[in-house]
């Protein structure tokens, strides 16, 4: 049992947030190994509920369930179920989507994103790494998947001592699939490529980017492979650059490029190198997009990625053109949303540039937060006009 100390209890109790930190712990009062499904409860035993154990990390539980009640033997199948109600409820124009996004759907420690016949799924404590056999087995039971992969993260195998290496646990094949989304085709490499593959997070901002690009010359930085500048093209960009620095992933944008052959309206230029330089020396575009990855993952590199995120974006609007569009993107967990406009906005005075937020943008409807985990909204976004 988990004992916690009398004032972090009536916060967990009340707000209920799904992790209790070390400094939270009066108690550990059983010999819980890592990954065990552990009872919480407060000083005077009143029972808070029942979480993963994790005794080496800052985050020694991730709750489960709240309540007096222990998880029954189907906790995962309904916890599944009752994600693939959202997900079918949403309507997504896709073979492809993010079908448990760990706190957000009550499942901490796991993401599960589905792509066409292929579950891949990526464990980030013990916990869940040790119920693998019995997720797969409902994958298999609640969706039409025929394989199950297993995506290892390398920086959460350190942290939490995670055994399993990646690759099929159901089924064999390349490590890769094709998906459709919103009428475009796009190949995904989801043993090699980043997260898990694709990024299923940004599907309802590369369909307002289509919305916005006809006739227009679309800059696409950090370009991974090629989403965002496939759906400008679709949507009549005249001519659209892209720029990555993994030739692998300018590989794929090619394929992916051909795959829409018939779909695509403008130019598209490929490039791999350096975004950063390359948008200091380029000339000036209608749409410029800034996706770059994760520049503070602890709270300690927050000031350093406020830095560069200034840096960037600053480049950014002085090479737009009048009455033109920033999609400007941070999906750094530390950066909160007022922190991101902060930034935007001392680097619009500094380039002495009049912008508008147009809109607000954040991950596809597929990858919910829950009111009582808002570290869940990593993805922050902003559609800017530059008079």
């Amino acid at each position: 049992m988990i004992i916690l100390k009398k004032e972090k209890a009536k916060t967990v109790l009340h707000y209920k947030h799904p992790w209790v930190f070390r400094n939270s712990i009066k108690e550990v009062s059983d010999d819980h190994g890592n990954g065990d499904i552990v009872k919480v409860s407060a000083e005077d035993g009143t029972p808070v509920g029942f979480g993963f154990y994790s005794p080496k990390s800052l985050i020694t539980v991730r709750m489960i369930e709240f309540g007096s009640d222990r998880p029954g033997t189907n906790w995962i199948n309904r916890k599944i179920e009752k994600a693939l109600v959202l997900r079918k409820r949403l309507h997504i124009n896709s073979n492809a989507f993010r079908l448990i996004n760990s706190e957000g759907d009550f499942f901490p420690g796991i993401i599960v994103d589905i792509y066409n016949k292929t579950a891949v799924i990526k464990v980030q404590i013990r916990g869940t790494e040790r119920l693998i056999d019995r997720v797969s087995s409902a994958l298999m039971e609640y969706l039409s998947v025929e394989k199950v992969y297993l995506k290892r993260d390398e920086r959460a195998a350190r942290i939490e001592n995670l055994k399993m290496p990646g690759g099929y646990i159901v089924g064999t094949g390349s490590g890769t699939e094709q998906i459709m989304e919103n009428g475009l085709l796009f190949s995904v490499d989801f043993a090699r490529g980043q997260k898990t593959g694709f990024y299923l997070d940004q599907r309802d901002n590369r369909f307002l980017t289509k919305k916005i690009a006809e006739d227009m010359k679309v800059l696409n930085l950090f370009s991974y492979t090629g989403g965002f500048a496939l759906y400008a093209s679709a949507g009549g960009g005249s001519h659209v650059c892209s720029v990555e620095s993994s030739l692998s992933a300018v590989k794929i944008s090619m394929e992916n490029e051909e795959l829409n052959r018939e779909k695509l309206r403008g130019k598209l230029e490929w490039q791999q190198g350096d975004a950063v330089e390359f948008l200091q020396d380029c000339q000036t575009f209608d749409i410029i997009i800034l996706d770059p990855p994760p520049f503070a993952r602890k709270r300690q590199e927050v000031p350093g990625a406020l830095r560069a995120y200034s840096r960037l974006n600053k480049f950014a609007l002085s090479k737009l053109e009048k009455h033109s569009f920033l999609l400007t993107f941070s999906c750094s967990g530390g950066i909160t949303r007022q922190m991101f406009k902060d930034m935007l906005l001392k680097g619009a005075l500094e380039v002495k540039r009049n912008i508008k937020v147009v809109s607000e943008l954040h991950a596809a409807a597929d990858h919910p937060y829950t009111v009582f985990h808002p570290e869940g909204e990593y993805l922050k976004g902003l559609l800017v006009y530059a008079e």
